[in-house]
């Protein structure tokens, strides 16, 4: 993520990118209509000194829970399921040449703790995906699942806890709440760190290639890019976080004034929770759904 503003330079669209996804899904359809070197990113921003986002979880990929690779973010939508992008099981199915049913057993949800190392472990034993999905070519426009763990988990409130979530058209300029596991880029370093990282993406579209389900947000010093992937975008309703979008896609570069790098621009493509509120309720067994409908 990108955090403190130090050019005043805003996106006004947003970058492309095509996902591979692979077939073999669960498919239900909505209600209402790579390498290291740029994944796990956040800009700007902080690493938490304690574990204050419950709801947020680590997902991640390898043999068994000894030899875990980090792939993305997602968040607990209810006891036994969990809300992320499609590609983040996809692009490590297909690099490992195995269908996405294939590769589950090789999938990990970590929650209960800010770190990817510690906390509990999940195994994820079912997805689902949304009609829009070709589950025939390895592409998803929606590019948003819903995970089924193994096991509940147990919410004390505390280390463990549901998002809420909201139908909610973020407005141009609207500032939000992201998060995401990861490498954290400061000054244009990349930071290695065990913890996810907190920052401020600022709405910048309110469509994405014309299309009125995902937004785009971020700036300079500000937002979050792919390795994200499956994190949040929330804004404060009567005093809680609320997720009104999920990260799919992103881009970054340096930006130069004079010669000289004045920080990094970040334009993130934020799925918008509201269109997927009947399919959410549908794939988590009716356990999780949009508390909050148009709430502005």
């Amino acid at each position: 993520m990108v955090f403190k503003i130090r050019v005043s330079l805003i996106a006004t669209s947003c970058i492309i990118f095509v996902n591979a996804v692979a077939p073999n899904s669960t498919v239900v359809t909505p209600t209402v209509d790579k390498p290291r070197g740029f994944q796990h990113r956040i800009v700007g921003g902080y690493t938490p000194f304690n574990h204050v986002l419950p709801y947020l979880i680590a997902l991640q990929t390898g043999l068994d829970k000894t030899d875990l690779t980090p792939s993305c973010t997602g968040t607990i939508i209810a006891s036994r399921f969990v809300l992320s992008a499609w590609h983040c099981l996809a692009n490590p199915a297909a690099r490992a040449n195995k269908t996405v049913k294939e590769f589950l057993p090789h999938v990990f949800v970590t929650v209960g703790t800010q770190f990817k190392s510690t906390g509990t472990f999940y195994n994820v034993v079912n997805y689902t995906i949304t009609g829009d999905a070709n589950v025939k070519k390895l592409f998803n426009n929606d590019d948003i699942v819903v995970l089924k763990l193994g096991r509940d988990i147990p919410f004390d409130y505390n280390r463990t806890a549901p998002v809420s979530l909201a139908n909610w058209q973020p407005q141009v300029g609207a500032s939000l709440k992201v998060a995401g596991h990861g490498v954290h880029i400061v000054n244009q370093t990349e930071r290695f760190t065990d913890s996810y990282v907190l920052g401020v993406a600022k709405v910048t579209d309110t469509k994405w290639r014309e299309q009125s389900r995902a937004f785009c947000a971020g700036g300079v010093n500000q937002g979050a890019a792919f390795g994200d992937s499956g994190g949040p975008a929330l804004t404060t309703l009567y005093g809680k976080d609320v997720q009104v979008g999920m990260l799919i896609k992103g881009t970054l570069k340096n930006v130069t004034v004079n010669h000289s790098t004045q920080g990094v621009k970040s334009d993130g493509v934020y799925l918008l929770i509201g269109p997927f509120c009947g399919f959410i309720e549908k794939a988590s067994e009716w356990t999780a759904r949009c508390q909050y409908q148009n709430p502005f």
